[in-house]
């Protein structure tokens, strides 16, 4: 019986004319427990990068994953309550821009390798 192999690669592209250091989106994959995360940060939110990698890198380290939307909702609660407590050192002028706006997208994905079978030669 022969072993699967996989490989990830990963590639952030800024927007025309930015650096990257200013991407505001985010990847992330862990392999160990076969999940993935892609982050789209919100360009008008307050630390939106921030945002984003909190969401993508926490994802694939939640073990075991939210499987509910309950489960899901209150692992995002906790997330956003983490970012927030990290601005307590936020200047007067930064406040204004933390007032809710939009958010990032988080596409995520979460495999069982344990349950893929491999199909026999020349079959889907």
């Amino acid at each position: 019986m022969s072993s699967w192999q996989f490989e990830t690669r990963q590639f952030l592209l800024p927007k025309s004319g930015h650096e990257l250091s200013e991407c505001e989106d985010a990847i992330a994959v862990k392999l160990r427990y076969a999940r993935f995360a892609i982050a789209d940060g919100a360009t008008e939110a307050f630390d939106s990068q921030s945002w984003a990698r909190l969401l993508a890198t926490d994802w694939v380290r939640l073990d075991p994953v939210a499987q509910t939307p309950e489960a899901f909702c209150s692992w995002v609660a906790r997330q956003g309550q983490t970012l927030h407590d990290s601005w307590s050192g936020c200047d007067y002028h930064g406040m204004p821009k933390k007032r809710p706006g939009p958010d990032p997208l988080l596409l995520s994905l979460a495999c069982n390798w344990n349950s893929m079978v491999r199909s026999p030669a020349g079959k889907p």
